[in-house]
């Protein structure tokens, strides 16, 4: 859930400056925060994005009510004179330009222009390239790298999975030679698989993902190869 947070401010001895944030949120809620003003009546606050390159604007709430279609918006109010947009399931379409109006004439505003960092499941190679395909020869060791962005592992209690197929390899103790290795950061991970003494029963593809976000995994498919079909 995103939130922008405004206490509909910037007000100085000569009246309201209008402001402009730049926020790029991932999935949990930020913050921000101004000065507080003067007391302001229910319906004198509202939120409107702006549409893409045009000065065309969509009423999203005026007080405390809802003008928007989207149920993921809602107003959050905190007296006195906190006026809370909240946006839940956020995702790369909310992108763009929001304001906080307070309707005197003329208006006056803080606008905030929005980036979502979405995030993103890879497997690279050692530039950090993402991998279609990769080659081994028989008897070595594959070695992948999965690498998570953008998202709190640890606050959305997310693991990271691997499957040889539509096997699960992380507790896979049948074949014997298969490691897993996780490290965790604040807002992503670097994954590690490695399986030795490969053979032509490891061809296939391999997939990276993650258990809360199963619709967007990453796959690379490996060829073992012998002797004979060796690449230069």
């Amino acid at each position: 859930m995103f939130g922008i947070y405004q206490r509909v401010t910037a007000f100085t001895a000569n009246g309201y400056d209008p402001l402009e944030r730049t926020h790029s949120p991932v999935r949990n809620a930020k913050t921000l925060r101004n000065p507080e003003p003067p007391s302001l009546s229910p319906r004198s606050v509202s939120w409107v994005r702006r549409q893409e390159n045009s000065e065309k604007m969509n009423l999203l709430t005026v007080g405390h009510l809802t003008y928007t279609g989207d149920p993921r918006y809602t107003i959050v109010f905190q007296y006195p004179d906190n006026w809370r947009l909240e946006i839940k399931r956020v995702n790369s379409s909310d992108e763009g330009q929001y304001e906080c109006q307070i309707s005197t004439h003329p208006p006056k505003f803080i606008r905030i222009n929005l980036h979502i960092n979405a995030p993103s499941v890879q497997i690279v190679d050692a530039a950090g390239q993402p991998l279609r395909d990769k080659y081994y020869e028989a008897d070595s060791t594959i070695e992948l790298l999965c690498v998570v962005r953008h998202i709190a592992m640890q606050v959305q209690y997310s693991v990271v999975q691997w499957l040889h197929g539509n096997r699960t390899l992380n507790y896979d103790t049948t074949r014997g030679g298969i490691s897993v290795k996780t490290d965790l950061m604040e807002e992503g991970a670097n994954s590690t698989l490695s399986i030795a003494r490969v053979g032509p029963a490891d061809s296939g593809n391999y997939t990276c993902m993650l258990t809360t976000m199963p619709d967007q995994p990453a796959t690379v498919h490996v060829h073992v190869l012998n002797g004979e079909n060796k690449i230069e």
